[in-house]
């Protein structure tokens, strides 16, 4: 049996008393510590906001842990969502209860069959392969107009047919109908959007979900915590760009903090090098992805495998797969080919593997020991230029007189590429190599930032010292198991 936010009876639903989700909540509210994830603490605080009750009890602390993830949390939680899905599931509910009220449901039936053709025309539409779609743009193309103008139209038909129906007949229709009324305002929202405000579509394969993310929360954000009086911690490992805090507490309006950077226990200098190989190509250069599979490939087979492949996009994890599925004498895992616990779990068993992974595997993987024993990052982590969002945030800056560049781009690549460089040393007995191919990192200014954000990892650009540091591991040559 399975419920949604948009269908659960609530205290009407015969099994209320015994819903593992109400008992889990009922616990929380008695609880001393409460473990839970970011989305839920919003949750709670809309609810609390509203006036309708709340999720979590009060408290004196509050922990964020991989705080660096709030800034994108807060901004989708300040910020307006409606998808083409949930107009959908809420026409299956009403025919669900169409036949109780003992009403002919034939107008129903074809607003069903409309609303499907409205999706299907919204997705035909976009001619483009991106996923994330700036608003101003697609309302260039006339089919697409077309199609959203329909689909308010829709809407508008269906709240008629709804209302036409005796809403005490049941109560199940009752909450239908309270849904299409939200839905109606949320799509009234969106199209509205102020100008503080980015607005953009998000594609699936059978569904588009549209967003109005706020540019900036630090005001949204920092209210938040004074409404709700506790102490905050916010901890990471990645919350500073050159042992400066400013790129996590601007945007969230933190001002008033008080920070604290702790070393790290590891010794880099002597448990890991970092290798930047020369004579690379800029990585918009066609034989960029070839030439950096060929100064790959010797550490790799050095190192027996053991090996994790990360990307900035699907597009060069994938050019990466073909060009070393004839080459590579390991086992080749790919993201996609299976769930993320299956691949990691094959990685760890085969001991000898190496795995393409995007930015899932950046982060949140702890692989420890001679089972992952180099790290490869294909190009510095920068955001899609062409990304809606961040194309929206950088003109903002930009018309405030800032830099996109050094107050968005910089920091959130350097956040993400500390990611993924805290892949490989995850004990106090790893060793291993971290290859970063990207030679604008010692070709650009701004290398000079981010290597005063990395650990301090003994560098060097010369294939044959990292060869011999591979060799100084004593890796065994048979594969391990994790």
């Amino acid at each position: 049996m399975t419920s949604t936010v948009d269908n659960c009876l609530g205290g009407d639903c015969e099994y209320h008393q015994t819903c593992f989700l109400v008992k889990a909540r009922k616990r929380a509210l008695d609880a001393d510590v409460v473990v839970i994830n970011h989305h839920l603490f919003f949750a709670d605080s809309r609810l609390k906001e509203e006036g309708f009750g709340e999720l979590l009890p009060g408290v004196d602390v509050v922990i964020f842990d991989e705080a660096h993830q709030l800034t994108e949390i807060a901004a989708n939680f300040h910020g307006q969502r409606v998808g083409t899905r949930q107009f959908r599931d809420l026409i299956d509910d009403l025919l669900r209860e169409w036949p109780i009220l003992d009403l002919a449901n034939q107008p129903l039936n074809q607003l069903s069959l409309q609303m499907d053709q409205i999706i299907d025309q919204l997705l035909l539409a976009l001619t483009t392969s991106e996923e994330r779609l700036a608003w101003e743009e697609l309302k260039r193309f006339k089919s697409f107009d077309a199609a959203w103008k329909g689909l308010l139209d829709l809407v508008d038909k269906l709240s008629n047919c709804v209302d036409s129906a005796s809403i005490e007949a049941t109560s199940g229709l009752a909450r239908c109908q309270k849904r299409l009324d939200e839905l109606k305002t949320q799509l009234r929202n969106f199209e509205q959007a102020d100008s503080k405000q980015i607005r953009w579509v998000e594609r699936f394969k059978h569904s588009l979900v549209f967003h109005a993310t706020p540019f900036e929360i630090a005001d949204a954000f920092s209210q938040l915590l004074l409404r709700q009086q506790a102490a905050y911690v916010f901890t990471s490992a990645t919350l500073t760009m050159a042992s400066s805090f400013d790129c996590f507490i601007k945007p969230l309006g933190l001002f008033k903090a008080q920070t604290l950077a702790l070393p790290s226990p590891f010794d880099y200098q002597q448990q890991a090098l970092l290798y930047l190989p020369r004579r690379l190509p800029d990585p918009k250069q066609a034989n960029y992805y070839e030439l950096l599979v060929e100064r790959a490939l010797p550490v790799i087979e050095a190192c027996g495998g053991r090996c994790f492949f990360l990307f900035t996009s699907h597009r060069a994890l994938k050019l990466v797969a073909h060009l070393l599925a004839n080459t590579l004498n390991y086992p080749l895992l790919i993201q996609g080919d299976e769930a993320k616990p299956i691949l990691l779990a094959r990685f760890r068993q085969l001991g000898n593997a190496v795995l393409l992974g995007t930015a899932t595997f950046w982060e949140g993987v702890d692989v420890k020991g001679e089972a992952l024993s180099c790290v490869i990052i294909d190009k510095l982590p920068f955001a899609n230029p062409a990304d809606p969002v961040t194309r929206g945030k950088m003109a903002y800056l930009q018309s405030r007189g800032l830099s996109g560049f050094d107050e968005l781009s910089l920091p959130n690549a350097v956040l993400a590429l500390k990611q993924g460089v805290g892949r490989l040393i995850r004990d106090a007995s790893d060793r291993g190599v971290l290859m970063i191919a990207d030679p604008r990192l010692t070709g650009r200014e701004y290398g000079r930032h981010i290597f005063a954000s990395l650990p301090a990892l003994r560098k060097t650009r010369d294939e044959q010292t990292v060869l011999n540091f591979i060799d100084s591991l004593a890796l065994r040559n048979e594969p391990v198991s994790n």
